[in-house]
């Protein structure tokens, strides 16, 4: 559960039994009380699956009886993941924009692959093209990523088919999935 995968199905487990969700089962309990008190909660949380984490948007209700007794809680959890990943991207192109505006273009390249990662990607890339060839400018990865393997890709030489040349040398960006393996 620490990458956000399930080792196992947690039929009959409270959230606070499953190693790695003890923040959810805080937001689920604090909620539960908010909504026992007479307010409606809805919170976006992370939730682990078989496949990895994904959004959801819950909403915790008070269910009043007679009087104005609150009789039982509604909670309605619905997955909200493309919704939220496609709002993140949004904003982290808005941070990225604002950058490159602020900064000298050496600057921006470096804070635009330090910003991508870990918003959009585990590792972030910047060659530049120049006159001479291709040069590395910038390499990022996540914070628990190898030193090693860092700095490998960072003395590594751009390589590019003759198209994927032609295309950056034109202006034109170019997005790879893959980097080469660096021993």
């Amino acid at each position: 559960s620490a990458i956000g995968r399930l080792s196992r199905e947690p039929v009959g487990q409270g959230l606070d039994e499953i190693p790695g969700l003890q923040d959810l089962a805080q937001q689920t309990e604090r909620s539960f009380a908010e909504a026992l008190s007479g307010q409606t909660v809805t919170r976006n949380v992370r939730f682990p699956t078989r496949d990895g984490w994904r959004w959801h948007e819950q909403t915790v209700a008070p269910v009043d009886g007679e009087g104005a007794a609150v009789e039982a809680v509604a909670f309605v959890s619905r997955d909200v993941h493309e919704r939220r990943v496609a709002e993140d991207r949004i904003r982290l192109l808005s941070k990225l924009n604002t950058v490159a505006d602020s900064l000298d273009q050496e600057g921006a390249l470096s804070a635009i692959a330090r910003i991508s990662v870990p918003e959009l990607a585990d590792w972030a890339v910047v060659d530049l093209v120049e006159p001479t060839g291709l040069r590395r400018h910038h390499v990022a990865q996540r914070e628990n990523g190898s030193a090693e393997l860092l700095a490998g890709v960072s003395r590594a030489k751009p390589s590019f088919s003759v198209a994927q040349l032609e295309r950056l040398r034109g202006g034109r960006t170019l997005l790879r999935s893959e980097e080469r393996r660096v021993g």
